[in-house]
């Protein structure tokens, strides 16, 4: 039954347009003023990270670690009949691989992730590359290694963000790369230019869908780590500015599909608030 309801889903979602609720899946009956733990018991808990939502909001992807091998695994939860269904591995992941730093792109069709599975390059086993995969009306397609634009032979990538135009952006050792997303293809990665930073200091990036902004979080955890932001101002970005204290201690941030809560990790789960307590100019 419940596979039944999941491909009902599916198909609704992406061929026939059904219409959303008068509520977002992550709405809560009270503000959220508080960094506020979500769906605890069910998704939240130890070591949950990087909550990614469909476009839509009824898809939510995480990761966290297998205890038995120490490899990171994906998750995915679906929103069916105004409740959460419980996390199991989608049909695309493999156990013999660490894999996650999921993102959609904005039309919700495609899933990006990282993984160090078999890429069918011997010379790049082990590496963490991206990886793409399709959404179906009945589920998920095979994923697909990225080009030489964006993996590299030599070096591991990490959270990706995709922009509203398609640009991707992503860690690298060399710090935060974009590729731009021109006539359907990838170009050649560049490393943005980001005032006071050394290789010292590499965070985990979010980037607003308008490219606006860029959140930074730490790359280690800590709660004691403050999140920063900087602001694009007509293709230079600022000098980091810190949040709001509420904030600190979070990682892997995530502006909600509606554009109304920022979405974080912490060791005990995914916290929840308003963009509106975050300190992010406009919100």
């Amino acid at each position: 039954m419940y596979k039944l309801l999941l491909l009902l889903f599916l198909s609704c979602t992406l061929l026939a347009g059904c219409s959303d609720s008068e509520h977002s899946t992550y709405d809560s009956s009270e503000p959220i003023k508080e960094a506020k733990i979500f769906a605890k018991g069910l998704i939240s808990e130890d070591l949950v990270a990087a909550p990614r939502f469909s476009p839509d909001g009824k898809t939510l992807f995480f990761h966290k670690p297998d205890r038995l091998s120490g490899h990171y695994q994906i998750f995915v939860s679906y929103y069916i009949d105004d409740a959460w269904t419980k996390p199991e591995l989608p049909e695309f992941a493999i156990s013999e691989a660490s894999e996650g730093d999921m993102y959609f792109t904005p039309d919700g069709t495609k899933l990006f992730f990282v993984s160090n599975r078999e890429s069918g390059f011997p010379e790049r086993q082990w590496n963490y590359g991206l990886w793409v995969v399709d959404r179906t009306a009945t589920g998920w397609g095979k994923p697909t290694y990225l080009s030489d634009a964006v993996n590299s032979y030599n070096d591991n990538i990490a959270y990706p963000t995709v922009a509203s135009n398609g640009n991707l952006y992503f860690l690298t050792s060399e710090g935060i790369n974009l590729s731009r997303f021109i006539d359907g293809k990838y170009q050649p990665r560049e490393v943005l230019k980001l005032a006071e930073i050394t290789p010292e200091q590499i965070f985990i990036p979010y980037i607003a869908h308008d490219e606006s902004y860029l959140i930074q979080t730490g790359l280690e955890p800590s709660s004691e780590a403050p999140m920063f932001i900087r602001y694009n101002r007509n293709g230079v970005w600022s000098k980091p500015k810190q949040l709001s204290s509420k904030l600190i201690g979070g990682r892997f941030a995530f502006v909600s599909p509606d554009g109304q809560y920022l979405f974080f990790s912490k060791d005990d789960g995914i916290y929840q608030i308003e963009m509106s307590e975050t300190g992010i100019e406009g919100t």
